[in-house]
C-alpha cells in the first residue's frame, strides 16, 4: 500500500513498519474519520489495555511500531483520548467528511 500523502516523506519508514492490515483503516480514519475497529479504536482514544486486550497476534507484536506512528505521524487532533476521537469522526477527518460512523460503531459495541 502507497504511502497516504499526510505521511511524510520523512516518516515513511514508520508507515511501513505498520502491519498491512491496519493501513486502510489509519487512512479512513484521518482522511475521513471513519471509526476503526476495536483495537485501532483503541489505541487512538490511548488505552493501552483496551488495545492490548483487543489486539490479535500480529498487532502485539507491532504495538511498539503503532504507538510510535501514531505518536509521530497522526494529526494531534485525531488521537489521545474517547472525546478526541469521536470529535474527529465527527469532524469527518482532514477532508471533512460528513458521513462518520462513531454513532452506528458505539451501537455495536455497547
Amino acid at each position: 500500500m502507497e504511502r497516504p500523502e499526510w505521511v511524510a516523506f520523512s516518516e515513511r519508514e514508520l508507515w511501513w513498519d505498520i502491519p498491512d492490515t491496519l493501513k486502510l483503516g489509519l487512512e479512513r480514519w484521518v482522511d475521513h474519520g471513519i471509526v476503526p475497529g476495536s483495537f485501532l479504536r483503541a489505541v487512538l482514544q490511548n488505552d493501552f489495555c483496551e488495545a492490548v486486550l483487543q489486539a490479535d497476534y500480529q498487532n502485539v507484536q507491532h504495538l511498539r511500531s503503532i504507538a510510535r506512528f501514531v505518536y509521530e505521524v497522526l494529526p494531534y487532533e485525531a488521537w489521545g483520548n474517547r472525546v478526541k476521537v469521536i470529535d474527529w469522526s465527527r469532524k469527518g477527518g482532514l477532508k471533512g467528511n460528513t458521513t462518520h460512523l462513531w454513532s452506528q460503531r458505539e451501537k455495536t459495541d455497547g
